[in-house]
């Protein structure tokens, strides 16, 4: 037997984006969905208590939006009260309230009949939905959570305010958890009494969750807009927060909503832009880069610009693609908030709710570098930063940074000499390479600009770098290339310390550059170096006592911050 639940819709517009969005997805269940009038918000007398063909009402909701179902009362035997005479849906166990009801109007027909009932006084809850009919109990209450929205528009003195109460079966059986989200739209499309109101929303969605470890809080500030309603969007974070706290994967979460409050604004100014540009001000390099995005927005033929910081890591390759994009938009199709690698843990409640506080909003942009040599399965993740923004973008632009090598040689020197580098650009022309050289524990400089040759698309260049006495980052930078972003490459070169001994009895040791460091001091004895004695050097310099006798020496710095691993010259001194 199939069910034969004539579920109704009351208080939203038939036609509705929202009433659209319930009834279908109450249809896929099986039902027959019809709009009801009113709503289920009774403030009049009771009506009688219930008995054999007495109307009745299953409502999942109550209040300015109700959804539920009507019908007659089979029979009563105290407190249990079988109903319909048929299946709702076959649920099973469930929970939603058990109210009398109002008989509108009958319509007799061999082929249809139908009884119009309106629902009235909450006489207890529903608790089962079986085969030959819905099983309540007069003495029970179905759990719900207020669902509270505030509404305010431009130039209306009185907000909009409503609480609706939500059966929290609807939630924990995963039957519709996110159904009071829906209600905050549909309240807000009613309110607005247009059927299509292009524009604007900002809103502030605070759902209170728990479970046995304590009560969480999501909080999520959010801007809307759209050129043909906006009115379906304010109670949209909380249809997909309840939906993401309804998701259980492995079974071990078992929350019940406290409450879902929304407040916000409506307005009829878009607040939507495009990004137009991408541009990298002072180059392109590691550590910290300025980033400007130009964009237009909504009404204005001016072009707009925000910047950001975007920090690469030393070592990172500097040739990639820098992205922007609305960060409602990003990440992969399937990725949703509570999901995780399979060998990770289940989640907990506190877990999931601190993941849905750090999700961006839809005036959020996400400025994203890919290296070249990150892309594909199993690489490391972009370099990211967020921006908050008052619009929602709705476009993404990527471009690629200029590609650029840089070589030095040799890789390693010693304290005071000079390197070569070489390097290319792929360009279709010449262009000119600004190098920088950046010394261990110093600013950046810079050095040269050298003028780069192309030739079948690449353009090479060479240059000298003086005097090196610290290990030190060489960058070679370039603007736009043929369309690209500036782009840049770097080469390390380590410098070896310059060691040596001098003094007696009370023998020096000398470091170049000038460091912090404990040496080791070494002494040959039988053609063998031994370790004798290690020596605390400060500012560069250090000292020891040396006994009578001769004695052949060197000292081994270790590498650091500031230099390569280094060796003194031997030195031979003998003490009186």
């Amino acid at each position: 037997m199939a069910p034969l639940g004539l579920l109704e819709i009351g208080g939203v517009r038939p036609g509705s984006a929202a009433f659209d969005r319930i009834a279908d997805r109450f249809a896929r269940s099986g039902f027959l969905v019809k709009a009801a009038s009113g709503t289920s918000a009774w403030a009049g007398p009771p009506t009688p208590d219930l008995e054999p063909g007495s109307p009745c009402a299953v409502l999942f909701t109550q209040g300015s939006v109700w959804v539920g179902a009507a019908g007659t009362v089979t029979y009563v035997d105290g407190d249990a009260v079988m109903i319909f005479g048929h299946p709702l849906e076959q649920f099973g166990p469930l929970e939603a309230d058990l109210t009398g009801g109002f008989v509108q109007g009958v319509w007799g027909s061999s082929a249809q009949p139908y009884k119009l009932i309106a629902p009235r006084d909450v006489k207890g809850a529903v608790v089962q939905d079986r085969m030959w009919g819905v099983e309540g109990d007069l003495g029970k209450t179905a759990p719900s959570f207020p669902v509270t929205t505030e509404l305010t528009l431009p130039g209306v003195a009185t907000p909009f305010q409503d609480q609706t109460d939500v059966s929290q079966w609807l939630f924990t059986g995963g039957v519709y958890p996110e159904l009071a989200g829906e209600i905050v739209s549909a309240l807000a499309h009613r309110w607005l009494d247009q059927y299509f109101y292009p524009g604007s929303g900002e809103t502030t969605t605070v759902v209170r969750v728990s479970d046995d470890t304590g009560t969480y809080t999501v909080s999520r500030h959010n801007i809307w807009t759209d050129p043909f309603d906006v009115s379906w969007w304010p109670g949209t974070d909380a249809s997909e927060v309840l939906y993401a706290l309804a998701s259980d994967p492995d079974g071990v979460l078992q929350p019940e909503i406290e409450s879902v409050a929304v407040t916000g604004s409506l307005s009829p100014t878009q607040r939507s832009a495009r990004i137009a540009a991408i541009t990298l001000p002072d180059g392109w390099g590691p550590g910290e880069n300025v980033v400007r995005v130009d964009y237009y927005r909504y009404g204005s033929p001016a072009v707009q610009s925000l910047e950001t910081t975007l920090t690469v890591p030393a070592g990172t390759s500097l040739y990639g693609r820098l992205t922007v994009s609305p960060a409602a938009s990003s990440g992969g199709e399937d990725e949703e908030v509570g999901s995780s690698p399979a060998s990770d843990p289940p989640a907990t409640l506190a877990g999931l709710v601190d993941q849905l506080n750090a999700s961006p909003g839809n005036g959020d942009l996400i400025v994203s570098y890919q290296p070249e040599e990150g892309a594909g399965p199993g690489s490391p993740a972009p370099i990211e930063t967020t921006v908050a923004t008052d619009y929602v973008f709705s476009n993404e632009l990527s471009l690629p940074t200029a590609y650029v090598t840089l070589r030095a040689r040799p890789r390693t020197v010693a304290y005071g000499a000079d390197v070569t580098v070489t390097g290319s650009v792929e360009s279709s022309k010449d262009v000119a390479v600004t190098l920088y050289r950046r010394d261990a524990g110093g600013s950046e400089v810079e050095v040269a600009t050298l003028h780069a040759r192309s030739k079948q698309g690449m353009a090479s260049f060479t240059g000298v770098v003086r005097s090196l006495r610290r290990n030190t980052t060489l960058i070679a930078r370039v603007g736009s290339v043929d369309g690209s972003l500036p782009g840049g490459a770097v080469a390390n070169v380590k410098v070896t310390p310059r060691v040596w001994l001098t003094g007696a009895a009370r023998l020096a040791v000398h470091v170049r550059p000038a460091t912090d460091d404990t040496v080791l001091l070494q002494r040959r004895a039988r053609g063998v170096w031994r370790n004798y004695k290690r020596v605390t050097v400060l500012g560069g310099e250090g000292s020891t006592r040396l006994p009578k006798g001769t004695h052949v020496l060197r000292v081994k710095v270790p590498a650091g911050e500031l230099h390569a691993a280094g060796t003194s010259p031997v030195f031979t001194v003998k003490v009186k």
